[in-house]
């Protein structure tokens, strides 16, 4: 089974799930199928989901969303008279959540996705010709100053009567030179270099984590990256924020590379890297569908500003097969598919 059918499946089965729940209530509210449905639901997100919040809270969400489902087929019961077998509803509840942890997509694949996004990230970079410097022009020499006029001699003095010579006194020993202290070392620049990369990408991780996990605002990432921009080469700043939204995981990360990738003056000095399509292709693989979105958002607005960075998006069908994985994430990815056609014909009217 491909992993594009896996993602598929997880979320049908997941409402099936949710549809076992209603079936269950439509014979009446019962607190033992209440009860059920509740461990379900935490067996559920405990085998499937990455993010271990506090225990107590996932109860008392997943109790909730229980009792809603519940009373929801109880209504719908009550006002069409029809009550499913309880038996079948709660083994197809049963069997859906068995099925859809057998079909998941693991961390560790979600890991080697990753991986491949950044392996063709670099291949991209290695196949790009290293730019020519430009010539230093050499300076002008300086004219040579006009030689200073010769002083003319003074009239000598008229000499004086030499006086008798004095006994000369013995002269005293003098001291040894004490030895002088050696210079210190003066640190190389380039240490100082690294330093400064370092306490700069230190404090991007410090300012990033100090953010919310999940509900981030825009203005506060771009206030975390916009000071490294500056101070840390865009080729570490880039693989910095790759490895971050690689291993945590969290929407935040996710969307600060996003923020980074899609900001037009780093996209065009990226031309031709993929960072964009090595971006979809990781945060697609940890199934976030808000930083999908976020991605497919800042990408359009970044395309209308660098129309070049096309070339590093992903293909059309990988961003329409995308949209109906993840439905939240479609209405930006359908907009950004829309856009190619524009560009493409840009492109040709540029070479007429």
């Amino acid at each position: 089974m491909t992993v594009r059918t896996r993602l598929l499946a997880v979320p049908a089965l997941a409402g099936v799930l949710y549809f076992s729940a209603i079936l269950a209530g439509m014979p009446g509210f019962d607190h033992r199928v209440w009860i059920f449905y509740t461990v379900l639901f935490l067996v559920w997100h405990l085998l499937l989901h990455v993010e271990r919040p506090a225990l107590i809270i996932v109860i008392a969400v997943h109790g909730i969303v229980a009792a809603l489902f519940l009373g929801l087929g109880s209504l719908i019961g009550q006002w069409t008279g029809f009550a499913p077998s309880l038996a079948f509803s709660l083994a197809l509840g049963a069997v859906s959540t068995a099925v859809a942890r057998a079909v998941r997509v693991s961390p560790e694949e979600v890991e080697e996705l990753a991986e491949l996004a950044e392996q063709a990230r670099r291949s991209n970079e290695a196949q790009q010709p290293e730019p020519v410097p430009e010539p230093v022009p050499e300076p002008e020499p300086e004219p040579e100053p006009e030689p200073a006029p010769e002083p003319q001699p003074e009239p000598e003095p008229e000499p004086e009567p030499e006086p008798e010579p004095e006994p000369e006194p013995e002269p005293e020993p003098e001291p040894e030179p004490e030895p002088e202290p050696e210079p210190e070392p003066e640190p190389e620049p380039e240490d100082e270099a690294e330093k400064a990369i370092e306490a700069a990408l230190e404090a991007l991780e410090a300012a990033l984590d100090a953010l919310p996990p999940e509900a981030v605002r825009q203005a506060d990432l771009v206030a975390a990256i916009t000071p490294a921009l500056g101070s840390v080469p865009l080729d570490d700043l880039v693989s910095a924020l790759f490895v971050r939204a690689r291993n945590g995981g969290l929407a935040r990360d996710h969307m600060a590379l996003s923020v980074l990738i899609t900001n037009p003056q780093v996209a065009e000095q990226s031309l031709g890297t993929g960072d964009s399509d090595a971006a979809f292709l990781l945060i697609l693989a940890a199934g976030d569908d808000k930083a999908l979105a976020h991605w497919a958002g800042q990408s359009l607005a970044m395309l209308e500003q660098v129309p070049d960075a096309w070339q590093d998006m992903p293909e059309d069908e990988a961003m329409r097969e995308a949209g109906e994985t993840m439905p939240a994430a479609r209405d930006g990815l359908e907009a950004l598919i829309g856009r190619r056609p524009r560009w493409e014909e840009d492109q040709q009217d540029a070479a007429q």
